[in-house]
């Protein structure tokens, strides 16, 4: 009829090639998901070992988490939790009072402490801004700040941002390719195997051989 194409026969050889090509992807994955929870077995068992692991994905964790909190969570705080110029010093009003005499240390500062402040020449009643720096934790800063008002979590996890990725991926490589390869445990279990399913006739062939 005219109109209507015919569609060429399938050609069996490509049709068998593909077949198989799956086939060996089907068994290539069922060996190494095989070896590697086997692998993940013998590994879990060693308690210091998975505390490595969770402290590398931890640290991967803040590595992946600090960008995203600077772009979204603290975007209009950048002055603030910028781990190098950020600045969230708290200033304390304080009052001057002799050495030795103070008896309220967050609102009264020495003589000796106003002159470090800044204040050269101090007498007692007058008024001193001192920063509160470092700044112990808080709701605002989790870990406190430094010596400079900079939020220390925020510079941990801009340290470990490079440090990190690059020990986080080597170690995953690392650990992957530990599961992923047999043992030699396995391997000697595999010829014992092979060499008990040969039979003792087989043996004393090899041996005469």
């Amino acid at each position: 009829m005219t109109g209507l194409t015919e569609t060429p026969p399938a050609d069996p050889v490509l049709d068998d090639a593909l077949i198989s090509e799956e086939a060996l992807w089907r068994i290539r994955l069922r060996l190494w998901s095989r070896s590697f929870n086997k692998n993940w077995e013998i590994f879990s068992r060693n308690r210091l070992g998975v505390v490595g692991v969770v402290l590398v994905a931890f640290f991967g964790f803040l590595a992946i988490l600090h960008p995203i909190l600077m772009a979204t969570v603290w975007s209009d705080q950048v002055d603030i939790y910028d781990p190098v110029r950020g600045n969230d010093t708290v200033i304390l009003e304080k009052t001057v009072v002799p050495d030795g005499e103070v008896t309220d240390p967050i609102n009264e500062i020495s003589f000796t402490e106003a002159m470090i402040f800044g204040n050269f020449f101090p007498e007692e009643g007058d008024v001193v801004l001192v920063g509160q720096a470092p700044a112990p934790p808080n709701s605002k800063h989790l870990l406190g700040t430094d010596p400079f008002g900079r939020d220390i979590m925020s510079q941990l996890m801009k340290t470990d941002l490079c440090s990190s990725r690059i020990a986080t991926s080597r170690s995953f490589e690392a650990g992957l390719a530990m599961a992923s390869i047999p043992s030699p445990s396995e391997r000697l279990e595999r010829a014992l195997e092979k060499w008990s399913a040969r039979g003792p006739s087989q043996h004393r062939r090899a041996a005469t051989v």
